[in-house]
């Protein structure tokens, strides 16, 4: 499976700046670029899960979000409702840590009802993230992030059993998803 194009970051202040959110989204190419909370990603797989739960969604014109981007928020977060998808997977001002994410091209086959991804990493989306971050006072952070009970908090998942399985816990909540609509 080919990685998902995400990149950590943290801030090189580390404080607070209420401009954060209203500067990124003025300044991402398009919606394809989304800011998630530094402990709600799991795994490529749970990436790939909800990109195209939201794709297909976006192709078959039953989205529930407006956007491509809240659409995958939603999804990651395990909900309908948009806003709680933005509190539970999002990042605020006060964040100083998380993940930028760009979400690939893709196409839709009518016929096979199969959904065709365009080119996921180039360096165009490298260069993209990396102005991107230091636009927004950020770097890229090369730590490595380990999955926590505290990232299934923070998607909503409360009920589970030691040992834990991040990924099948998140991929199945990306699933609940559609099960409440």
């Amino acid at each position: 499976m080919e990685s998902f194009p995400k990149f950590a970051w943290r801030r090189k202040g580390g404080e607070s700046d209420p401009d954060f959110i209203p500067t990124f989204i003025s300044n991402r190419p398009s919606n394809r670029w989304v800011m998630c909370h530094s402990e709600v990603i799991f795994s490529d797989f749970q990436l790939w899960t909800a990109w195209e739960a939201s794709v297909r969604r976006f192709e078959r014109k039953t989205a529930l979000a407006r956007t491509i981007d809240a659409e995958f928020l939603r999804y990651l977060a395990g909900t309908n409702h948009v806003s709680e998808a933005f509190s539970r997977a999002g990042v605020d001002t006060d964040s100083n840590d998380g993940w930028l994410i760009y979400l690939p091209e893709a196409g839709f086959d009518e016929i096979e009802g199969v959904i065709q991804l365009t080119e996921v990493h180039n360096s165009d989306v490298n260069t993209i993230a990396v102005s991107l971050l230091d636009l927004l006072g950020c770097e890229i952070d090369e730590s490595t992030r380990t999955p926590n009970v505290a990232g299934l908090n923070q998607l909503g998942i409360q009920d589970f059993t030691e040992p834990v399985d991040f990924e099948i816990l998140a991929i199945s909540h990306i699933h609940y998803a559609d099960l409440q609509t």
